[in-house]
């Protein structure tokens, strides 16, 4: 099974770019040019991961990072140049695995993406194997 990943990104070039190669690797993706448009995607059906461009106007990229519901908790994040550490430090906060500057190298961005689904298999798996051993001691 294929898993879904939300590119939410306000230029179309960047998400025609971005969706073509993550397609080719065989994942399905969903668009979003807006915060509004992503909160509404991640509200229906979370998605595995996020690609989220923490470059668009710092009140959407915000409202974007917090909408995440709690099956997505670890999106990742493409940065749209070197960031500061003021940057780096509010980014953080918003719970991304990884920071990935524009534009990607294919390489870099299918890393990144594989790092954040293994991290969130695991803690998906954590999360059970705690549902199982609390059943077993009730």
């Amino acid at each position: 099974m294929s898993r879904r990943i939300l590119l939410v990104d306000d230029d179309p070039a960047v998400l025609r770019g971005v969706g073509g190669l993550l397609r080719d690797e065989g994942y399905r993706t969903e668009t979003a040019t807006t915060a509004a448009e992503a909160h509404e995607a991640l509200s229906r059906d979370p998605p595995a991961a996020v690609v989220l461009d923490l470059g668009l106007p710092a009140r959407a990229a915000s409202r974007s990072s917090r909408a995440f519901p709690g099956r997505c908790r670890r999106p990742w994040s493409c940065s749209p140049a070197a960031p500061r550490p003021a940057r780096r430090r509010r980014r953080s906060s918003s719970g991304a695995t990884d920071f990935v500057e524009k534009p990607p190298t294919a390489e870099r961005l299918l890393t990144a993406l594989q790092n954040a689904l293994a991290l969130r298999d695991l803690e998906e798996e954590r999360e059970r194997l705690r549902e199982e051993l609390a059943q077993r001691e009730a």
